[in-house]
């Protein structure tokens, strides 16, 4: 092997190792550091695919790849600390969405991409979710506005018959949780920008099961169609945090 060929070797293999070095050194939590949950929530009706990365370094790394509009994945175990996470559209790999956040080993996290406007926003929204369970046949529940702000900027949401809102919200804004009996239910969402507030949705009804958190995502748009549509997906919280 000539000279040349060594030198080049030699200097990829200390690549690699002052690489892994680098990774090894990220990866070692804080004797004070813990491990949360992450999950990530595609609810940016505008686009379909998107791959969810975090950042390690210099370095990018898949956390989802596909995810598709409505669906959850996750939990993820993260270091807590600050960590980035970021959204990429998977044919070019060209950066859509990116947000900070700083995770505290009191939550799990979720991690949600969503519209502003009629394209993906910029930014991403991370939210703390609470770790305790309800009791045996209640649940807990919470709402995430993540329509499109000039369409609906505040709205209200009720169970169907009842005339007292379960929870007033503008965009971008996330209810506290409560706790109600476990059972099937259905909400109604209002328009309040409106005088009267005016109803934009009648959803389906759909079970809560007893025992769990859940947190109901409002997105889409008025103007869309099938599911694109302004819609209410409900999500329990991951019963497992995987590596």
């Amino acid at each position: 092997m000539s000279r040349t060929k060594v030198k080049l070797l030699v200097l990829f293999v200390a690549l690699v190792s002052l690489r892994s070095s680098c990774i090894d050194s990220l990866f070692k939590a804080d004797p004070g550091a813990g491990i949360v949950g992450v999950r990530f929530i595609h609810a940016a009706s505008s686009t379909g695919r998107v791959h969810f990365y975090y950042t390690l370094g210099y370095y990018n790394y898949s956390v989802v790849a596909n995810a598709y509009y409505n669906n959850q994945y996750g939990y993820y175990q993260f270091f807590t600390g600050h960590q980035d996470f970021k959204v990429f559209e998977p044919d070019s790999l060209g950066l859509l969405s990116s947000a900070g956040a700083e995770l505290d080993r009191e939550y799990n996290y979720t991690v949600l991409a969503y519209d502003d406007e009629d394209a993906i926003s910029s930014q991403l929204l991370v939210i703390k979710d609470k770790m305790d369970l309800p009791e045996s046949g209640r649940v807990s529940i919470r709402f995430v506005h993540l329509g499109r702000e000039t369409e609906i900027h505040s709205l209200s949401v009720s169970l169907v018959g009842e005339s007292t809102p379960l929870a007033n919200l503008t965009w971008l804004h996330t209810s506290s949780y409560f706790d109600m009996d476990a059972g099937i239910y259905s909400l109604v969402i209002k328009d309040t920008d409106q005088n009267p507030a005016q109803s934009v949705l009648e959803t389906p009804t759909f079970n809560l099961t007893g025992g769990r958190n859940y947190t109901i995502v409002l997105s889409g748009s008025l103007t869309g169609v099938g599911n694109l549509a302004f819609n209410a997906a409900v999500f329990a919280d991951p019963d497992e945090v995987v590596d």
